[in-house]
């Protein structure tokens, strides 16, 4: 017989299909929510309720309440619009939001975010952000914050000339900016319900995958702080890719992410099941890559060269010691 299985495949087959006697008898979902979550652990983030930032202008006697500046809707976003019900809107940062950058580091880098989102947005909660938008969000905000200053680059060579292009030449405009995505991959499985159901080989859970959003992140970050970092512990290897992996999961009515966590992790769960999970979770990641389209610098090439990648700075945001851009430059 052709692809016979191995001694060591059987003995995996023989203990999924155990696992999965067991799953029946106690029912698939119940496994999950009886685990208890930890105690003296935080709750996960839920969606917040956002007010109008508003600013009190003294008119003699009267007190009349305005609006800073007019939103502006952003219809370039990388995802499209797809994955919102209302148009995303957008206005400049103002100074205490640049004063919350300038403290960003990697533990507070989410929720400061979320704070200024929740003042520069509407149309979309801070949190309901699908991750693919979050970067171009933000440098948005910050070209239409401080639109007479040049984003700064490390240096580049020309594709064709293969001139080396100095940091202090390789200063860009926003619209220089491309964010790729594999959107139009995968929108056909999201757009119907707005999730993704697959069923899993052995427990025949159905899984619902949904477009990983700043709720999702927040979350898998919330219970690494609890678990690991505010006990200055370092998570086992694989446990933080894993839990933003699985983030934007559900089993069946289960939506709780540590149960799901504690669970998949457990003697309960067939490896032939996680192993699929994984596939499953990876398959359905919405990506981004943001690419940085530059002109040659030496006037006898102008050769587009585009440059993949542009990593978060906070100083980016700050632009100290940026360059203005001349008026004779491009926007």
């Amino acid at each position: 017989m052709e692809n016979q299985l191995s001694p060591e495949a059987m003995d995996v087959i023989k203990k999924a299909r155990a696992v999965e006697a067991k799953l029946k008898s106690l029912g698939a979902t119940q496994a999950i929510e009886e685990m208890p979550n930890p105690s003296n652990q935080s709750p996960l983030p839920t969606e917040p309720q956002v007010k109008p930032q508003q600013v009190k202008v003294n008119t003699g006697n009267l007190e009349e309440v305005k609006e800073y500046d007019t939103f502006v809707e952003l219809t370039n976003l990388p995802s499209k619009g797809k994955f919102y019900s209302e148009p995303l809107k957008v206005q400049p940062m103002k100074v205490p939001d640049l004063i919350l950058i300038q403290g960003i580091d990697d533990d507070n880098m989410t929720s400061r975010f979320t704070d200024i989102f929740a003042r520069r947005i509407r149309g979309v909660s801070p949190l309901d952000i699908v991750l693919i938008d979050e970067y171009y969000i933000s440098l948005w905000m910050r070209n239409a914050t401080f639109p007479t200053y040049f984003f700064p680059h490390e240096g580049y060579t020309c594709n064709k000339c293969n001139f080396e292009v100095p940091s202090n030449m390789a200063e860009f405009g926003f619209n220089q900016i491309e964010v790729k995505t594999n959107l139009d991959t995968l929108i056909d499985a999201f757009e119907e319900k707005g999730f993704v159901e697959e069923e899993l080989p052995i427990s025949k859970q159905i899984i619902k995958i949904h477009p990983r959003r700043r709720i999702h992140l927040a979350r898998a970050e919330q219970i690494l702080k609890d678990n690991y970092y505010s006990k200055n512990i370092e998570p086992p290897e694989g446990t933080s890719e894993l839990l933003h992996l699985i983030s934007p999961i559900e089993f069946g009515p289960v939506s709780d992410l540590r149960k799901i966590f504690t669970y998949i992790q457990s003697d309960d769960f067939d490896p032939i099941d996680y192993v699929e999970l994984i596939k499953i979770c990876a398959k359905y990641i919405l990506t981004e890559e943001v690419v940085v389209n530059f002109n040659c610098a030496d006037p006898n090439c102008k050769e587009v060269t585009s440059i993949s990648g542009y990593p978060f700075r906070h100083e980016i945001y700050v632009p100290i010691n940026e360059n203005k851009r001349s008026e004779t430059s491009k926007d």
